[in-house]
């Protein structure tokens, strides 16, 4: 788990070493109700978010937001 605040962003990124979540297309297709969630949260926060496989096996869970983005 890691975290960057900048004066412009906010960045959180989460990391496991497991077996990771497949490719993008696989992702679409079969992505459920957690990954569904994740989005439209983000998506609240008028943020980024980007879920990967990792190379070295493993899915890379990232969230970038501008501070000044949020809308509450």
């Amino acid at each position: 788990i890691g975290m960057v605040a900048t004066s412009e962003t906010l960045s959180i990124e989460v990391r496991d070493n497991g077996r990771g979540i497949g490719s993008e297309a696989d992702l679409e297709k079969k992505g459920g109700l957690g990954m569904r969630t994740m989005q439209y949260r983000a998506s609240l926060l008028n943020a980024a978010l980007n879920i990967s496989q990792m190379h070295e096996g493993g899915t890379r869970v990232a969230i970038t937001l501008s501070p000044r983005m949020l809308t509450i």
